[in-house]
């Protein structure tokens, strides 16, 4: 049986978080109201055509070419069989200075 996109979605965010230079992960696809669509998912999966976007975000000390081909590489390397074919893109963001991190 074919995975769903709700499926190949979690395991393409498992995946790219774990990526080092990805400072953080966004929402790929806002709604068209500009907010970010309710989901438990950052991945942009679609079914037909079968298309996978990820949105991340880059520190300046990272090269951010470097780390969208890693990206795209994990991505790859975490599709199901039947999604193989899926088209592949990633947006990158550069980060002038991340947060810091929650006093506590």
């Amino acid at each position: 049986m074919p995975e769903s996109p709700q499926r190949v979605a979690e395991l393409v965010d498992a995946a790219v978080a774990a990526l080092p230079g990805v400072a953080r992960a966004y929402r790929a696809v806002p709604t068209a109201a500009g907010r970010a669509a309710p989901s438990s998912v950052l991945a942009h999966v679609t079914l037909l055509p079968r298309r996978v976007a990820v949105s991340v975000g880059v520190t300046e000390a990272d090269d951010s070419r470097v780390v969208a081909a890693s990206v795209a590489g994990a991505v790859r390397a975490v599709l199901p069989e039947d999604w193989s074919d899926a088209a592949v893109r990633v947006q990158v963001r550069r980060i002038e200075q991340l947060d810091p991190p929650p006093e506590g």
